[in-house]
């Protein structure tokens, strides 16, 4: 197990679904070594890890503590990381109704927390914003405009969480409201 990264620039946040905190306590790690989470929405939740060459490392709270970050520095790294990190920046696919988000970087469901970018994005839709997000690399958007869109968000969303048993997420959608992401419920 490599050693635990000091570079506070390579923290990068990572959308879990909560079971995997649950998982980890099942698992009886000393409260130092539990990863550092905050609820995000619904049934998501942020970690935050080391994005080291093979493999991210997360963070604990004893790292955090090392480091001198409290939660919100954590956050607030960590986001301002991510931006600067993805190498060709954030890409929307797909054509009315239903667009796709693309990183490269298996990043696609971070990009939920980088208001910015979807305040950007929801001045070029009418409506209101809804995605799915039903694995870490997955992000499906589309409009309360487009009842159609909705429709077939409803549909792949399930069953791609369904089909991805290590980094599903969620099976839920969500709507940008407010400048935050809320369940959709309609």
């Amino acid at each position: 197990m490599p050693e635990p990264h000091d570079d506070p620039a390579s923290i990068l946040p990572r959308i879990r679904h909560v079971d995997f905190l649950a998982a980890v306590k099942q698992t009886e790690v000393p409260e130092s070594q539990l990863p550092v989470t905050q609820l995000f929405v619904a049934d998501l939740l942020i970690t935050y890890a080391f994005n080291l060459p093979t493999q991210f490392q997360i963070v604990t709270a004893e790292d955090a503590g090392r480091l001198g970050l409290d939660a919100m520095e954590l956050h607030q790294l960590a986001v301002t990381n991510l931006m600067e990190q993805l190498p060709d920046g954030v890409r929307f696919g797909g054509q009315a109704p239903v667009f796709t988000v693309s990183t490269g970087e298996d990043l696609e469901a971070c990009t939920l927390l980088i208001k910015e970018l979807w305040e950007q994005f929801s001045g070029h839709l009418a409506g209101e914003i809804v995605v799915g997000v039903p694995c870490r690399d997955v992000v499906i958007v589309s409009s309360t405009e487009f009842e159609d869109g909705i429709a077939h968000l409803r549909k792949v969303v399930p069953e791609g969480c369904r089909g991805e048993e290590i980094h599903g997420l969620s099976e839920q959608l969500f709507v940008w409201r407010d400048g935050f992401w809320q369940v959709f419920d309609k």
